[in-house]
């Protein structure tokens, strides 16, 4: 049986979160335990492939879990070796309180309602109807954390020394998260100011692209988008604030770019392929033949001189924290 929540996040049954952005704290998870038998998991879903990938938690050691996504006029969408980690941040919310009491074997259909306020905003106030079929647990079980365990990591005589490196990672992660903090709240402070109505077209055009957007990222993770049982309309209109809210912002970081006069040299654009190119795994030149072939370089500049917009508005504003 799946245990109760007070033991609930020791158990890994079967979703795997994605992997966390820092090289060290994904080895460090990987290798901090150890699992067992002791249950296992077929989780027909919905979307759980969206809530998962879009998570930021480290990689679990759970038990394969079978996956199944329906949509109701169309074929089943299976997905196996997928694992879930009970207590994991990166679960989709009450995902865990549906598992816990199963048996091995049982099945289980239920739908989950995703918070307007929900981290992954293509998921935000949908509905997900999910089957799970628990084909087996495991226990996690926690080495000791010693000199020993830091030498089988391979880069440290000690564990004073690893735990120097994650408390580095963490901080360096922090602080990538408080910027990104930062920046969100400017953008939302400058959509607050427009001055006039958002032109309509606009907004349309990027919910149109944020529908595109989330549509690649399904295709990405092998599922059909017409097959995943979404309402695409419904899904549409509930993307029209973070839209309007986009817009407004990209137009006031467009006039500060007009006003200050702000460029991006063609040294930045090349250093800006570069880093594209290596994040994909292809060479700068394919890449950048690729964009002068789409009219890419163009965008590329544009979004460089909008960073630069958003440096210039940061560099000059008021941070106030929380009394």
């Amino acid at each position: 049986m799946i245990p109760d929540r007070a033991s609930a996040a020791r158990t890994a049954v079967a979703v795997s979160t994605a992997a966390g952005p820092s090289p060290w704290m994904q080895i460090v998870s990987a290798r901090t335990a150890t699992v067992e038998p002791s249950v296992a998991v077929t989780t027909p879903a919905r979307a759980i492939d969206t809530a998962c990938a879009a998570a930021s938690a480290g990689p679990s050691s759970a038990p394969s879990r079978r996956r199944e996504r329906r949509d109701p006029s169309g074929p089943a969408d299976t997905h196996p070796e997928v694992n879930v980690e009970l207590g994991a941040p990166a679960n989709p919310p009450g995902f865990d309180e549906q598992l816990l009491g199963l048996e091995s074997g049982a099945t289980k259909s239920f739908t989950l309602h995703y918070p307007a306020d929900y981290g992954v905003t293509e998921m935000a106030g949908t509905d997900v109807s999910y089957t799970v079929t628990v084909k087996g647990i495991k226990r996690r079980h926690l080495p000791e954390l010693d000199d020993e365990f830091a030498k089988d990591l391979g880069e440290f005589e000690t564990l004073d020394a690893l735990r120097a490196r994650v408390r580095d990672d963490l901080a360096h992660e922090a602080g990538h998260a408080a910027d990104r903090d930062v920046r969100a709240q400017l953008m939302k402070a400058l959509a607050a100011r427009v001055p006039f109505e958002l032109p309509a077209s606009l907004v349309e055009r990027e919910l149109d692209r944020r529908v595109e957007e989330f549509a690649h990222r399904l295709l990405d993770q092998k599922i059909n988008p017409n097959e995943a049982g979404i309402d695409w309309r419904a899904f549409r209109e509930s993307q029209r604030g973070a839209a309007s809210e986009a817009v407004g912002a990209t137009l006031m970081i467009d006039e500060v770019v007009r006003r200050e006069q702000l460029d991006a040299t063609d040294e930045e654009v090349e250093r800006e392929v570069e880093r594209y190119a290596e994040r994909i795994g292809r060479t700068p030149p394919a890449v950048r033949a690729e964009l002068e072939k789409e009219r890419g370089l163009s965008r590329v500049r544009s979004g460089l001189r909008r960073e630069k917009a958003i440096d210039f508005l940061l560099a000059r504003a008021t941070i106030v924290g929380d009394a």
